[in-house]
């Protein structure tokens, strides 16, 4: 997994806790617009992190001007939006052997 260098988005947790997420880097198709792709994507038992209201539209709007449905607060682990939580993902998914 490789993240992009770049100012960090700071979100809320719904236990208060605050998380610097940055982008990972994704040169494939988004995973949303391909139900197959997806399904591999969200990273089957994964962590789920529930986040205080009004946190997701920041971090949609931080996935969009960033390109990557993808952020890590480490490099290690990935997760994505779904609905009001970051969900773990696997942001390799999709990509060829070369780059991943």
């Amino acid at each position: 997994m490789q993240i992009h260098l770049t100012v960090p988005i700071t979100v809320h947790t719904a236990k208060k806790r605050k998380l610097e997420l940055l982008p990972v880097i994704q040169d494939i198709p988004r995973p949303s617009d391909d139900a197959s792709l997806l399904g591999r994507f969200l990273k089957p038992g994964g962590i789920q992190v529930p986040l205080m209201p009004g946190q997701s539209a920041l971090v949609q709007s931080y996935m969009l001007r960033n390109k990557t449905e993808a952020r890590s607060e480490d490099g290690i682990v990935a997760f994505t939006l779904q609905g009001d939580a970051l969900v773990e993902c696997l942001p390799e998914v999709g990509m060829t052997p070369t780059e991943a």
